[in-house]
């Protein structure tokens, strides 16, 4: 919810649902997508200062639950050197539970959880690309929900679309790396997944 249609580009995420096995295993995401027609303009052409606004959806998988993910997109182009980089911050975060076999929200309220950090990042290949951090709890905002935050490693990948790179679509990635030596046939339910896509329009 409020967010805007793109014109140029898409953004997505998509989750596998639970798998029946002995023992029984869950695949609980899969990855995220950024699609469209690419910019003419290169990353670096945006003059600094440049900024995209937007939302993200995607899915967490924590604790044998399940999530859904939802966030407003703010995006900037720093002047750097001789080139440029995207950074950007994903807030007013807020997870959504899941039903966990037939995935559709549960009627309870959504929980605020953490602002994402998207770290500044060159362009490269014609995409940007550079790790996620978590943020502070919004003062106010009710307890984060699990996992414990500053176990996730993460990462986010974005390109231009359209012209005069109207838009900027992308996905990231969160997880929380199992123990050295745990077995991922017993220890997978201690893992969680989150992955997400993101959209953003160019600021005027």
């Amino acid at each position: 919810g409020g967010g805007r249609r793109l014109a140029h580009s898409g953004y997505g995420w998509w989750a596998v649902a639970p798998v029946g096995m002995f023992p029984e295993r869950v695949v609980a995401t899969k990855g995220g997508l950024s699609f469209g027609e690419p910019s003419p303009e290169t990353p670096e052409a945006p003059e600094a200062g440049a900024a995209w606004r937007g939302r993200l959806s995607g899915h967490l998988f924590a604790d044998s639950s399940r999530f859904a993910v939802a966030g407003d997109v703010t995006l900037t182009l720093e002047r750097t050197g001789g080139g440029t980089r995207l950074a950007g911050r994903i807030e007013n975060v807020v997870l959504a539970p899941l039903d966990a076999k037939s995935l559709h929200p549960e009627a309870v309220p959504a929980v605020p959880w953490r602002a994402l950090a998207l770290e500044a990042a060159p362009a490269e290949d014609g995409a940007w690309s550079g790790p996620v951090g978590l943020g502070a709890q919004d003062p106010g905002g009710a307890p984060a929900a699990p996992p414990v935050p500053h176990a996730f490693r993460g990462d986010w990948r974005a390109a231009a679309y359209g012209p005069d790179a109207g838009e900027i679509a992308g996905r990231l990635r969160l997880w929380t790396p199992l123990p050295d030596g745990a077995d991922p046939r017993a220890e997978w339910p201690n893992q969680a997944v989150m992955v997400a896509g993101f959209g953003a329009v160019r600021a005027p």
